[in-house]
């Protein structure tokens, strides 16, 4: 609040008090909207007292499995997904009489701080890659000159069209109703990757609910791989998959949030680079 009074930002007052007083609903609307309109920084103050944000939104479906009988004699369905993030489980509304449904949800989860590998790391790894491809591409072209040197005979002039085009590269089940919609702990992070499980129903009022089909996604913890997903304040990139686990299922699309972890992990990167960086000059001194 006393960030938010020094900044003169009256929305972020509103968002802040209102963290502190509101029931986790309202709570998990404020972070929602702080994550999808790229308030990174203010998203991150909102959470800090239960981990770091991320938000998958749920943006349609497409020719999924029709389960019973429409009063105009044709098939159709009433499909809602179901989301696992480690052991959190959310669900979409359900939409009625469609096997195209609209949904545009989007559905919160925090990441424990300790379920995301070291940061330091990453961002090492991240700029290691970026220097790895660069001194390939010197040496690369390094090589290339040599090539084309000695096909020329030594001499700097142009080889002939067969000699320079020699040294060309061509570069081409069933659900029960009940909690939050899923089975809780079906999938998590892993020091390898981020897993999240979509599951996709068919809501039936009278019975179980109808297994449409399900789709697992990984995103490695890695800076490139949470960037494909969202970088900075790009919007996020939507992503089409079919579903599993049945026969002619249909597919979804979706999107995923992750320019306030991107965000997190770099302050942390900096911040780590920082402290070493005051490690070294206080040996320097001493």
């Amino acid at each position: 609040v006393m960030y938010a009074l020094k900044e003169s930002d009256s929305k972020l007052l509103t968002f802040m008090i209102a963290a502190k007083v509101c029931d986790d609903v309202t709570w998990e609307f404020y972070t929602t909207t702080l994550v999808t309109t790229n308030r990174h920084k203010d998203a991150l103050m909102m959470a800090e007292e239960r981990g770091i944000p991320i938000v998958v939104e749920i943006v349609s479906g497409k020719e999924l499995p029709a389960s019973s009988e429409h009063m105009d004699g044709g098939s159709t369905s009433a499909p809602y997904a179901s989301v696992s993030v480690s052991d959190k489980v959310k669900r979409t509304e359900t939409v009625p009489n469609t096997v195209n449904p609209e949904w545009r949800q989007p559905l919160l989860f925090i990441l424990p701080p300790e379920d995301i590998p070291d940061i330091a790391a990453m961002a090492a790894g991240n700029a290691s890659r970026r220097r790895t491809k660069h001194d390939a591409d010197i040496k690369q072209r390094k090589n290339t000159r040599q090539r084309k040197t000695t096909a020329d005979g030594g001499h700097g002039g142009g080889g002939s069209a067969h000699q320079l085009h020699g040294h060309q590269h061509h570069g081409h089940g069933h659900h029960h109703h009940g909690g939050g919609g899923g089975q809780q702990g079906i999938v998590g992070s892993t020091s390898g990757r981020l897993e999240i499980n979509f599951k996709i129903y068919d809501y039936d009022e009278n019975d179980d609910d109808f297994f449409m089909g399900s789709y697992k996604h990984k995103i490695k913890w890695d800076l490139e791989s949470l960037m494909q997903h969202q970088n900075g304040e790009q919007a996020p990139t939507i992503l089409d998959r079919k579903l599993t686990n049945r026969d002619s299922a249909g597919s979804f699309k979706f999107k995923i949030y992750t320019g306030t972890l991107l965000h997190y992990i770099q302050h942390q990167a900096d911040k780590n680079a920082a402290t070493d960086e005051d490690k070294n000059e206080s040996a320097k001194t001493a």
